[in-house]
């Protein structure tokens, strides 16, 4: 198993063993009540997303033409991607960005399984959204003129979590377990059918 998605995988089952011993602090719900995949934001201690920590340095380059300028039109970044296809499909991700300074801000993702979005939020803040994997990502909000991320949220995609607990649930001996009241936004709680 590549080390991309191990630690991800582990993860996610973690998630799913904290559900189902009555973890104390809310979280998404489960999977048996989704009418359709959904990303989650749940922290897991010593996963592979709260090890990960981009790289914040300052080099002396010119940007491209392909830039993306940000909606004040003071500050542009461009994202450059190093597929690694001999090294387990790990990829490295540069931004560079402009903030009017004598260098660019270089953001650097390693070892990661791509940048799925990137885009301008507003005039300097910056959200970049990390996939680590098949199944966590970490979104970034980036702070171009304090050269810091500002906030960072760790989730699972929900695919592969919503495809098992439907084949979980679709089986006899789970039927009746996975027959728990969910709640929709119309028609309040309602028996999972």
């Amino acid at each position: 198993m590549s080390r991309l998605l191990a630690g991800p995988l582990l993860a996610a089952c973690a998630l799913g063993l904290a559900w189902a011993a009555g973890a104390s602090e809310p979280g998404a719900p489960p999977a048996e009540c989704w009418s359709e995949p959904r990303d989650t934001y749940d922290r897991i201690p010593g996963s592979a997303t709260e090890r990960f920590e981009p790289k914040i340095d300052h080099v002396t380059h010119l940007i491209r033409d392909s830039h993306v300028t940000s909606p004040n039109g003071a500050y542009a970044y461009e994202r450059i991607d190093h597929p690694r296809p001999g090294e387990s499909g790990a990829t490295r991700v540069e931004l560079f960005v402009f903030v009017e300074r004598p260098y660019l801000v270089r953001v650097v993702a390693d070892d990661v399984f791509q940048v799925l979005d990137d885009h301008w939020v507003n005039g300097k803040l910056l959200y970049f959204r990390v996939a680590l994997g098949r199944v966590a990502f970490v979104d970034i909000l980036f702070d171009v003129e304090r050269e810091r991320i500002v906030h960072r949220e760790e989730g699972s995609f929900g695919d592969l979590l919503f495809q098992q607990a439907k084949e979980s649930c679709a089986t006899p001996a789970l039927r009746e377990s996975c027959a728990r009241r969910c709640y929709r936004l119309k028609g309040g709680p309602q028996e999972r059918r």
